[in-house]
């Protein structure tokens, strides 16, 4: 799936003037695929607006369901297997026509996660812009490699860290956070530098981006993979620093203001939640689902920050055990 599929189909058709139908993202082919499937139904989006948008959405997901078709490889041997108790195997088991298709649906479900991630990079938020910086060859390489995996172009990433790797780092505590509200909505420009940077604007990429910046920082590794570790030590103190400031901010609140806060940061990033926009889609089958899951599961890693790996697993079950049930009816009423 990629973007010439996209192009075949003019994109002025169906779209308003100025600012709508045009891209937000960092890549088009994902961002066409997040919202041909509605990935993000509650965020605001720049394409498919008003009537005849949806038309053409709706000419596009039959392109994309056909497409889907023709790449996936159902077996229904698969629920069989499930049924005699063998769900580990199950999981290893999936066509190499379904795999694509869960990437296709993993990077198109991570278009918004990533371009927010880029946007922290140039804010250097959490000194992330001074840390990949510093990376020498292999940390670099490493970087890089996870990037690539997550579906990301590695001159949009090059580019992110040369405007933030001199800004001082930039720390957001649970105050600054809740200030947002629940729905934060993300801005129509995420290449800005957010001079002015607002708290709505600030959460809302922190709740998107977050958790794919917490799995790009781990794939760096120790300390090994920086080029000075006197470098590193400073950077971290200013990141610490930045830190501490928000925490005394944050302390300085009541008992009943923290929680509020923790439940309007959770509510966030649900909003936001890759998991979660795969598993309550109603545009995908159980098999795709499934298969997005573990695809997503294997690009940003055990990030606890998004999802664990037992979670992860145990909805794939629920999922396989649904397509078992519904093929197990379907063939007793044969």
């Amino acid at each position: 799936m990629n973007a010439q599929f996209y192009e075949k189909e003019p994109m002025k058709e169906g779209f308003r003037k100025r600012n709508q139908g045009r891209f937000m993202y960092d890549n088009k082919s994902d961002e066409m695929m997040c919202n041909v499937l509605q990935l993000y139904p509650n965020k605001k989006q720049n394409i498919f607006l008003g009537k005849e948008g949806e038309i053409k959405r709706q000419k596009l997901y039959k392109k994309v369901r056909d497409k889907f078709s023709s790449f996936a490889e159902y077996e229904n041997e698969e629920f069989a297997e499930f049924g005699k108790g063998r769900g580990k195997k199950l999981f290893k088991k999936i066509g190499k026509g379904l795999k694509k298709v869960g990437r296709v649906i993993a990077r198109g479900t991570l278009v918004i996660p990533r371009s927010a991630f880029l946007s922290l990079v140039r804010l250097n938020f959490r000194g992330s812009a001074s840390r990949f910086n510093l990376l020498n060859e292999k940390g670099k390489q490493k970087l890089n490699e996870k990037w690539e995996k997550l579906g990301g172009k590695l001159d949009a990433l090059d580019r992110a860290i040369s405007k933030g790797k001199g800004k001082h780092p930039l720390a957001c505590g649970k105050k600054c956070r809740s200030k947002a509200g629940k729905n934060p909505q993300l801005p129509n420009d995420l290449e800005s530098e957010f001079v002015n940077m607002e708290p709505t604007t600030l959460s809302a990429i922190i709740a998107s981006g977050g958790a794919v910046l917490t799995s790009a920082v781990k794939s760096i590794g120790d300390k090994s993979n920086y080029k000075s570790q006197i470098e590193l030590a400073k950077i971290e103190q200013e990141i610490k620093e930045a830190e501490n400031k928000e925490k005394k901010i944050d302390a300085q609140m009541t008992p009943q203001e923290q929680a509020i806060a923790d439940e309007i940061i959770k509510a966030q990033e649900s909003g936001f939640d890759s998991v979660k926009a795969i598993m309550e889609n109603p545009n995908l089958t159980a098999d795709e689902k499934k298969a997005a899951l573990l695809e997503l599961q294997e690009s940003l890693g055990n990030n606890k920050s998004l999802f664990s790996a037992k979670n992860i697993v145990i909805g794939a079950v629920i999922l396989s055990a649904i397509g078992f049930g519904l093929y197990y009816m379907s063939k007793n009423k044969n």
